[in-house]
């Protein structure tokens, strides 16, 4: 991954039970063709590995979603940083 967002999203209906949106940038390679099998990989490995005791959505960005990645990037705190 090359970074990520995680937000909680403000809910209108049932507030009581938090939803999160977790956003993934994955690396590219420069030879590399834009590839959905590649995502849908890495969704599954994110979705089966992380144990988080809410509701998560999970979303890799490509570049139909560039806006969803900057209102995710704009919120305080949101970016999750890897060392």
């Amino acid at each position: 991954m090359k970074e990520s967002y995680i937000v909680q999203k403000s809910l209108k209906y049932f507030p009581e039970k938090p939803l999160y949106v977790l956003g993934v940038v994955r690396h590219r390679i420069l030879s590399e063709d834009y590839s959905y099998e590649r995502d849908r990989e890495l969704l599954y490995e994110l979705s089966y590995n992380l144990d988080f005791p809410f509701s998560l959505h999970i979303t890799i960005f490509h570049r139909y979603q560039w806006n969803l990645k900057r209102v995710l990037s704009r919120v305080p705190k949101s970016k999750i940083i890897f060392d």
